[in-house]
């Protein structure tokens, strides 16, 4: 935005007259909607993949927690499972029932959901604290 707004101001400088200002208003339209070169927007089955990882993540250190008792593998389980829910459930906001992978998205958000619970009851069941996630993506099916 630096290099943009003193070029702005040098154009600024140097216009003088009554077009002056529709010169401005035509750069500064022209600079609103442009992106960096190079950009590159991932692909919803590559957002869902990193998401899936996180979920992976999680279910791993679910496992530990029920061979060790570990607290802090609960904690971490929850921390993971917790952001790929949060994760699916934009990507379903922003894809809409119309696209084809929404019903997959659903899916795993449901999945996530299942095991959030389950977390949750074994932290009630264990005594241990959480951290207080209340959104979740995850409403009453």
């Amino acid at each position: 935005m630096g290099k943009r707004a003193n070029l702005l101001r040098y154009l600024a400088g140097m216009l003088t007259g009554p077009w002056a200002f529709a010169v401005l208003l035509g750069s500064l339209a022209s600079c609103a909607g442009s992106e960096p070169q190079g950009a590159k927007w991932p692909t919803v089955r590559e957002e869902l993949a990193v998401y899936d990882q996180q979920m992976n993540w999680g279910l791993i250190y679910y496992q530990s927690w029920i061979k060790e008792k570990n607290p802090r593998y609960l904690v971490l389980s929850r921390e993971h499972i917790f952001t790929a829910v949060n994760h699916y459930h934009y990507l379903q906001r922003e894809m809409g029932t119309g696209f084809p992978d929404y019903y997959i998205v659903n899916r795993r958000r449901r999945i996530g959901c299942t095991y959030l619970k389950e977390l949750d009851a074994a932290a009630l069941r264990y005594q241990v604290d959480l951290p207080n996630t209340s959104d979740s993506g995850c409403w009453p099916d």
